[in-house]
């Protein structure tokens, strides 16, 4: 967010240790409404590591396991010049199909188009808002 998400800004911050003011950490912090992860985490998929100029950060909804599951995913520039990765699985559950995915994309606004013009298509995606409440409630 610091950087607009300029790779080689953020490149260099992390290269040099750079300080970051905790006030204004937490007004970033505050901005975030989506499940992300960094290139420093466990989670991080091993797929971004194989490539050059890798993202620094993604926003993503879904199983973000399944980026590194081999399955046929589509990993693109958008129009913004950020990059997104989406990829599904079908699974049957009572005899009906359900999509096991995940979206991630370098910024917000390009991950909320995204799954807006996915939830647009009336597709029948898993859904994790659910585990999540399930979660809260124990």
């Amino acid at each position: 967010m610091k950087y607009e998400r300029d790779f080689k800004m953020m490149f260099v911050a992390l290269k040099t240790k750079e300080i970051v003011d905790s006030q204004k950490l937490r007004e970033y912090k505050k901005q975030i409404k989506h499940k992300y992860v960094t290139l420093i985490d466990d989670k991080y998929p091993n797929y971004f590591k194989t490539i050059e100029c890798l993202p620094m950060v993604l926003f993503y909804e879904g199983n973000l396991k399944l980026i590194d599951q081999g399955l046929p995913m589509d990993y693109s520039v958008l129009e913004s010049g950020k990059r997104f990765i989406s990829t599904v699985d079908i699974t049957i559950q009572n005899r009906r199909g359900e999509f096991d995915y995940v979206v991630a994309a370098e910024c917000q606004e390009d991950l909320d188009k995204i799954l807006e013009h996915i939830k647009g298509k009336g597709i029948s995606l898993k859904d994790y808002d659910k585990q999540k409440k399930k979660q809260m409630e124990r």
